[in-house]
């Protein structure tokens, strides 16, 4: 997408996700317009789509499943489960 910048341009143009001043923190959102202004193509997806769609059930998964401080994840299409993590006795 950069093809022909420098590495020095392209950090530049992508400030906004290298730098915690600009982004707070790791999980913030970075929006489309955001996006764009770095130089990025950005395609608008459907939120009605079967694209989005996945992209939401992915997210949610993932989200609920660093919720749960998990070391191992174990899905089918069909079930899940998930082993926590085990809390140190001091």
């Amino acid at each position: 997408m950069m093809k022909g910048y420098t590495e020095k341009e392209i950090k530049d143009k992508i400030k906004i996700f290298l730098t915690p001043e600009k982004t707070k923190t790791h999980g913030r959102p970075i929006y489309r317009d955001e996006a764009k202004s770095c130089g990025l193509k950005i395609d608008k997806v459907d939120i009605k789509s079967d694209l989005w769609s996945t992209i939401y059930e992915l997210y949610i998964r993932t989200n609920n499943f660093v919720s749960v401080n998990a070391v191992k994840c174990i899905e089918s299409s069909k079930s899940s489960f998930v082993v926590p993590m085990r809390e140190e006795k001091i």
